[in-house]
């Protein structure tokens, strides 16, 4: 009979591997949540939820987990229809069949995944705790200058319509002048303001900016212009902050809360 203590040591080991798995397929977290998958898949089957996304953004990598009835291995996706998907070395297969999925930005960072038990492959990954966390309190006050050049809004998530933890984030430049954004962050909400409150503790950059809400024309949001990030995910209250600036030097904090 194995002893009550090595049991337990059993359950905690087996508990924290499904944290770390979990934990593998972050995009990134944000506001209140702890570091794992964005919400829940809201009742959808990885092959529709895959199916939404791929229809976001023609620049998104796809691979899935193959073969689709029990995958071993990831393969690149071609194509996406309705109803069937493309894959490197695979044809034309029903999209019904897909279990395991990775969606990322171009540069490897994950939109949303599904591993299927499988580990990520090489040049993919989610985010993680930095050791020197960024500290930074605002207060509502402080995004008043922002409101004459950037409005943010919030719309609802296409691939998770079900999760008021999941939505779209669209940053609008109603100024006259162009804009980019240096720095951005979701922030909770303390007895002392607004906190920075990341996956990583720290600001999310202008790359990473530019990668998420497909700003496709260089650094810059153009007068009249619209950039939206269609997967931002974290439960409200939450406050998103941009730090921006204008072609003529203003700088400014842009952002809005989503209760």
């Amino acid at each position: 009979m194995i002893d009550s203590r090595v049991t337990l040591v059993i359950g905690i080991c087996l508990a924290i591997i499904v944290v770390l798995t979990i934990a593998s397929c972050a995009r990134r977290g944000d506001t209140q949540r702890a570091r794992g998958s964005p919400g829940s898949d809201g009742g959808r089957s990885p092959s529709e939820r895959l199916r939404v996304l791929a229809a976001e953004r023609d620049d998104y990598v796809l691979v899935v987990g193959v073969p689709l009835s029990a995958p071993t291995e990831w393969a690149t996706v071609r194509k996406i229809d309705n109803d069937s998907v493309t894959i490197d070395g695979r044809g034309t297969l029903p999209l019904s069949g897909v279990k395991a999925f990775i969606v990322a930005y171009p540069n490897g960072q994950l939109v949303d995944c599904c591993a299927g038990g499988l580990a990520l492959p090489e040049g993919f990954s989610g985010l993680s705790p930095a050791g020197d966390a960024d500290d930074d309190t605002l207060e509502l006050a402080d995004l008043r200058l922002g409101e004459r050049y950037i409005q943010v809004t919030f719309g609802r998530s296409a691939s998770r319509p079900d999760d008021r933890n999941c939505y779209s984030t669209t940053l609008t430049n109603i100024s006259n002048e162009r804009i980019r954004v240096n720095r951005f962050a979701g922030y909770g909400k303390t007895t002392r303001g607004w906190k920075l409150s990341t996956v990583t503790n720290k600001f999310y950059s202008a790359e990473e900016f530019r990668e998420w809400y497909g700003l496709r024309t260089g650094e810059w949001i153009l007068p009249g212009e619209s950039a939206t990030d269609p997967n931002n995910y974290g439960t409200p209250p939450v406050l998103w902050a941009y730090y921006c600036e204008s072609e003529s030097g203003d700088q400014f904090v842009a952002g809005s809360v989503l209760q």
